[in-house]
């Protein structure tokens, strides 16, 4: 059996983590856009404490807070708009699988400038992504670690996954004290995506023993704490 496993992405967790993360992402640029839906990042504090800290920092910022549930390449495209319009280093997605998932895919339009549709499925990329950071406010999509992107065509009613090692965070930032303030009913949703997860991971046919690990672990989290 071999034991292969391909993790690139520096994760930083605990309370109050983004603040006390102000020299990783110092190290990532001047301007950065931020990448999250309308509400949920400024209720959680988590925008509160990005601005702060990169303002700390003395690097810019601008905001798009357009991501919705299952997010659409037409507002992931406007939000590359403005990234280049800015000359934004890096993407900082906050939020839960949507707005994670879409600050991966911005990233790829921002440096590819007038990419089509077609080509981003394609993969006709003629330069990698800029610098991605996630900062997660939900349990559950683990979109904060993966390589995933997945995206709506809202007009044909599917979703359209994208995989890639590119999509790689740089930088995870994992602060549970964000999580307070997610309604009752979401807890639980992503309390129960975080066990289904779990056991598609066990159940796995590629599975091996320190995934094995993990995802027991995260199924006794679960049944004893959701």
């Amino acid at each position: 059996m071999t034991l292969n496993s391909f993790m690139p992405v520096k994760l930083i967790t605990g309370a109050g983590c983004v603040r006390a993360s102000a020299k990783e992402l110092a190290k990532l640029g001047k301007t950065c856009l931020i990448v999250t839906g309308k509400s949920a990042a400024r209720k959680s504090g988590a925008l509160q404490d990005v601005t702060d800290t990169l303002d700390g920092n003395g690097q810019k910022w601008l905001l798009f807070d357009e991501i919705g549930q299952n997010p659409k390449l037409t507002d992931c495209m406007a939000a590359a708009r403005k990234a280049i319009e800015a000359g934004a280093d890096f993407i900082l997605g906050i939020g839960g699988g949507s707005a994670l998932d879409a600050a991966k895919c911005i990233a790829v339009l921002a440096a590819n400038p007038g990419l089509t549709q077609q080509q981003l499925y394609a993969f006709d990329w003629a330069s990698k992504p800029l610098k991605i950071v996630a900062v997660g406010t939900t349990a559950g999509t683990g979109s904060e670690i993966t390589c995933v992107s997945v995206l709506s065509d809202h007009e044909l009613g599917v979703k359209k996954p994208l995989v890639s090692d590119a999509f790689y965070p740089t930088l995870a930032l994992v602060d549970p004290e964000l999580t307070y303030s997610v309604p009752r009913h979401i807890t639980a949703c992503t309390g129960m995506d975080v066990f289904c997860h779990s056991v598609e991971a066990y159940w796995n046919r590629n599975h091996q023993p320190v995934c094995d690990a993990l995802a027991v672990h995260a199924l006794r989290l679960v049944l004893e704490n959701l």
